[in-house]
């Protein structure tokens, strides 16, 4: 397949390759012919998806829309470029299409793949002072066989709640696969539709893989309380995943292990954590309990999507930020404070954030 600019209108097409049996072909498309045609701002939001490889939410932020609104967009643009193909002859699903033009755009743009440098590096804290710039859209980091993702969804307390934390975990999933995790070396526990997720099938989960794991991630999605003996609990259906026994299941895995324990009373987990080696662990809550349904898991998707090379810290820092941000600018009261295991001093602390700059004194 050849991307090339057409002589007298400067329209990209895309040479199909030669037929072949059970081929997926992406015929010649002369974009600017299709009707109807997206609006400007449909054009920029593809433009940023595709070329730019750009996660919604910051697609969102361009636009001024949230991150559900730039979805719908994009949805939206790619329902109508089928329309148009099906007028031409082409019959292809959305979904395919969404495919074919992120694999030309992905060809347009020349971007290189290779890994820029190693994440297994010693985790550095946050520089604090450091003006806070918004992090460029990266390509995926190169595949390591040795790395790889558990995301675990519980339960919700309602629907709504449930597709939430569904949401999350599929950004999670893409965040993942952005930093080199493969995408059969992320597991995603959840109920199927009609059944439960359960103690048992969350610990199933931490079995040996092969090749041994050098890095593995994991993520709670969910809430979490106090059982009857005073423990920090998972909620799942049955008996509960206290601290204790998630701890032993994590510390059982060789190599490095990074944890988000993205659900209420989060940071009862960590105490349990740091006893383990090689154990990096955050909460998007304190021990206490604050807001029903914290956001920094998805802020640290974000984080993740934004920088996919970024060390522990950092993205532990960065979805800090963010939520403080959210937070700051819809005037509401923080109801989530974020607390991260501290290896140098072997204690459990409030994320470190950058300093906001402060204000310049006023001219005598």
């Amino acid at each position: 397949m050849n991307p090339k600019e057409g002589p007298a209108t400067g329209v990209l097409t895309v040479d199909p390759p030669p037929a072949r049996k059970h081929c997926v072909c992406r015929p010649k498309i002369d974009w600017e012919q299709l009707h109807p045609s997206p609006d400007a701002t449909i054009r920029e939001a593809m433009l940023r998806r595709f070329f730019k490889q750009r996660p919604f939410a910051a697609i969102g932020i361009a636009l001024k829309l949230n991150d559900d609104s730039a979805r719908k967009r994009l949805d939206r643009a790619l329902e109508k470029l089928r329309a148009g193909l099906f007028s031409h002859g082409m019959t292809w699903s959305t979904a395919t299409l969404s495919i074919v033009v992120a694999a030309s755009a992905t060809t347009v743009a020349g971007q290189d793949f290779t890994r820029a440098s190693s994440t297994s590096a010693p985790l550095a804290a946050p520089e604090i002072g450091a003006p806070i710039k918004p992090a460029p859209a990266n390509a995926p980091l190169a595949i390591n066989p040795a790395w790889r993702a558990i995301i675990v969804v519980g339960l919700a307390a309602d629907e709504e709640q449930a597709a939430r934390f569904e949401k999350q975990a599929d950004a999670l999933n893409r965040a993942f696969q952005l930093r080199g995790v493969g995408p059969t070396a992320i597991q995603i526990v959840r109920a199927v539709p009609g059944g439960t997720v359960t103690r048992d099938a969350v610990l199933a989960a931490f079995h040996p893989f092969s090749p041994p794991s050098e890095e593995t991630w994991i993520v709670l999605l969910g809430h979490a309380a106090v059982n009857r003996a005073g423990q920090p609990a998972f909620q799942v259906t049955g008996p509960r995943l206290t601290a204790i026994d998630f701890a032993t299941a994590v510390g059982a895995l060789p190599g490095k292990k990074f944890v988000v324990v993205g659900t209420t009373m989060g940071g009862g987990f960590l105490a349990s954590l740091a006893a383990k080696p090689e154990i990096e662990a955050v909460a998007a809550t304190n021990d206490t309990g604050e807001i029903n349904e914290p956001r920094f898991a998805q802020n640290w998707a974000d984080a993740l999507a934004a920088k996919p090379e970024a060390n522990f810290a950092a993205l532990a820092s960065d979805s800090t930020v963010r939520v403080q941000a959210f937070y700051q600018e819809n005037g509401l009261a923080q109801g989530e404070h974020a607390r991260l295991i501290d290896r140098d001093t072997k204690t459990i602390i409030d994320v470190p954030v950058p300093a906001k700059p402060s204000a310049p004194a006023p001219a005598p």
